[in-house]
């Protein structure tokens, strides 16, 4: 047993009968008391929130990607290209927000991959049109934003296929958790290559909020500082609580475990959390106090930055009530791991179902 691969937990999940493993179906409505309900709320909270912030967009006399791809291209031959285009995108995005509306009370896998198909529609087009600088790198730094509603749908659809249903979890984990990364890679990359917009945020922030001014050179050394930061949280996610395909007997230890569980992988998906609330608001910040709300569209739409790290905590503690981070000793003795209380930190300290019995915190 010891030797087994440990892939998110999968071996765990798998192992266990159909009647021990945590349903996510539960927690796609809302219901029930395991940790992987507040990822589900979390993942539907955010699809709503990205709904909001492109309607917003677009009935703010904005132009989506999208949009100037149906106005240089679908729409040129009209007599009025430019109205036809922007009443496309209002009832697109209307559309969509009816979607994310649903989705946020009752989330149906047809829709949640019809908004996925649009906010990869609107990432695509932002690579197509190539009007900014480094826009050939939008559909990976867009992947949290066409992705959760992917992760979600898994949750959703997971339960009703019989052969799946103990994968669920465990499936949904490793997705986010390579979103994730993929979408801090990216913003990495850009802040190392000097991306001229994250430059303009640095400086506009520190003048408006500190008083300070910050040379164009100092922003950039900053943005040096902060790619290093987001190569080395885009790894760690890949890293923590399980690597990824590696055998269980290379990592895991009682104590390492212990420590992942309680403090690296929480401190990991805060600071995730944090930073990304922290660059969402930069928006706001680095524009002048009399422009700076008119920003907020910008901020919403970068909600799924901030909820992906928190709903992947919800799923990483998924499994370990699963009993997907026991030791190799505990394993090999047949220990259980021993049962926690219900409530915020059952995820943490859940216990695992023995045969014959079930466990509190399930």
């Amino acid at each position: 047993m010891t030797g087994d691969w440990c892939w998110m937990g999968f071996r765990r999940v798998v192992s266990r009968p159909p009647d021990t493993v945590p349903s996510p179906a539960a927690n796609a409505g809302g219901g029930g008391r395991d940790p992987g309900a507040v990822a589900s709320r979390l993942l539907r909270a955010a699809v709503f929130m990205h709904a909001v912030a492109m309607f917003a967009i677009v009935f703010s006399s904005r132009q989506t990607q999208f949009g100037n791809v149906l106005f240089l291209k679908g729409f040129i031959d009209l007599e009025d290209p430019y109205a036809a285009a922007v009443l496309a995108e209002k009832i697109a995005v209307s559309l969509y927000l009816l979607a994310g509306l649903v989705a946020l009370f009752r989330p149906y896998w047809p829709l949640l991959l019809l908004m996925a198909a649009y906010a990869l529609t609107e990432a695509v087009s932002g690579t197509y049109n190539a009007g900014y600088r480094f826009s050939e790198w939008t559909i990976p730094a867009h992947a949290l934003r066409y992705g959760l509603p992917l992760v979600l749908m898994v949750l959703v659809v997971g339960p009703r296929i019989g052969f799946f249903r103990r994968w669920t979890v465990p499936v949904a984990a490793a997705v986010l958790r390579v979103l994730v990364a993929v979408v801090f890679a990216t913003h990495g990359y850009q802040a190392l290559m000097e991306d001229p917009r994250f430059i303009d945020l640095i400086i506009g922030t520190m003048g408006n909020l500190f008083d300070v001014s910050v040379r164009e050179s100092g922003a950039v050394a900053m943005l040096k500082v902060i790619a290093v930061v987001d190569f080395c949280v885009a790894l760690a996610v890949l890293i923590y609580p399980t690597p990824l395909f590696v055998p269980r007997r290379l990592w895991a230890s009682p104590c390492r475990i212990c420590a992942i569980r309680r403090v690296i992988v929480p401190g990991l998906m805060v600071w995730l959390a944090l930073w990304g609330l922290l660059t969402a608001l930069s928006r706001m910040t680095a524009m002048r106090p009399s422009e700076a709300l008119s920003e907020y569209p910008e901020v919403l739409v970068r909600v799924p930055h901030i909820l992906g790290p928190l709903a992947l905590w919800g799923l990483f503690s998924a499994l370990y009530r699963a009993g997907s981070c026991r030791s190799p000793a505990e394993a090999a003795n047949g220990e259980p791991e021993q049962a926690g209380p219900a409530g915020p930190e059952a995820g943490l300290r859940g216990g695992i179902p023995q045969k014959g019995g079930s466990s509190s915190a399930l």
